[in-house]
């Protein structure tokens, strides 16, 4: 048995539908056919997919242990350059840090304070990275650095 739905249109698909009403099958050629490819695909994606849910946690759990893992690669290679900094550099990565850690340091791109000042120190590394890798998070990346510079910094600075 048919059940009966009933849809809307805007005004001027309407309109452009009452000259041309006679020669169609509106029910049948047009709204059936496209409810049951939209249905369709649905139920194909669902098939697909019969855990959304526990796919989505596990992806979601992936991509915090990227991120994560970025970001500790990336305070790991801040900690080894420090060591090779001279005391201008720590300055420049200060201010970035303070960005970094400020109200707005969520909105804060790192890659931009660092593209003019210590930029030098990060350039081989995350080209080499992404070479290796393929695209990734840069900004992650950087804030750990940042991070992993400040450690050492923090760790001597009121012993000048």
């Amino acid at each position: 048995m048919a059940q009966r739905i009933t849809i809307t249109i805007p005004d001027d698909l309407h309109d452009r539908l009452h000259v041309v009403k006679e020669k169609i099958n509106v029910s049948q050629a047009s709204c059936q056919g496209g409810i049951m490819n939209a249905v369709q695909l649905e139920e194909i994606k669902a098939a697909a997919i019969p855990d959304k849910e526990k796919l989505l946690a596990k992806l979601r759990l992936q991509r915090e242990e990227s991120i994560t893992g970025l970001r500790d690669a990336g305070e790991k290679a801040g900690i080894s350059d420090a060591a090779s900094m001279d005391y201008d550099d720590f300055i420049a990565v200060a201010a970035v840090y303070e960005n970094l850690h400020s109200a707005d340091g969520d909105s804060f791109s790192p890659y931009e304070e660092l593209r003019d000042s210590v930029m030098i120190w990060l350039e081989d590394e995350l080209n080499d990275r992404e070479k290796k890798f393929g695209k990734f998070d840069w900004e992650v990346y950087l804030r750990g650095w940042v991070d992993g510079v400040m450690g050492v910094w923090s760790g001597i600075k009121d012993e000048l």
